[in-house]
């Protein structure tokens, strides 16, 4: 029985190891992907956009304006899947910094006049939604308990600038949080 019990333990062990193994190989391919995408075609990339920009200061014509500017697009959507490649951005930092600079560059080029930001899960949801200010809490885990001081706060912060906040959730169902805020002109 001894002997069943070891034998059962060193398959999970190797199972286990071998995930890890073949996981390490992905990551490793990942990051050897990206390296190469960057390295290479990102290169010759920016050497087209150069070379566009160069011939339109010598005024040769809306066709070399059209090899910049789709080159330049091509540089910018092969930065987006190194980024979305490399194992090393795989953590909501990473993420929160991309989406950030994605949403103040989208800005920018669209002219938005408010910016909303609307995360969403799948997991377990709740059925009741912490964001107005309520009296103390009775417990219970609900509004006006410590656990639901973050987002009241957060919804009477963003009132205060003129943002919205909103919270829509279904137990069982997961949840959606809804920032929005008014951005100043210019």
């Amino acid at each position: 029985m001894a002997g069943g019990v070891r034998h059962l333990a060193t398959r999970r062990l190797r199972r286990k190891t071998n995930q890890l193994e073949r996981r390490q190989a992905v990551e490793r391919e990942r990051a050897r992907i990206a390296k190469d995408i960057h390295d290479d075609l990102g290169a010759n990339l920016t050497l087209i956009a150069v070379l566009g920009d160069l011939a339109k200061k010598e005024k040769t014509g809306e066709r070399v304006e059209k090899i910049s500017s789709t080159a330049r697009e091509a540089v910018n959507s092969l930065d987006e899947i190194v980024w979305a490649v490399n194992p090393r951005n795989d953590t909501l930092a990473h993420l929160v910094d991309y989406t950030g600079q994605f949403a103040i560059n989208y800005q920018r080029d669209a002219g938005d006049r408010s910016l909303r930001i609307s995360v969403e899960d799948d997991g377990c949801g709740f059925d009741r939604v912490p964001v107005a200010p309520e009296p103390a809490g009775d417990g219970d885990g609900g509004p006006g308990d410590a656990g639901a001081d973050g987002l009241r706060n957060t919804g009477q912060r963003l009132a205060e600038v003129g943002g919205e906040f909103r919270i829509q959730s279904r137990v069982g169902a997961g949840a959606t949080i809804t920032v929005e805020l008014p951005l100043p002109p210019g």
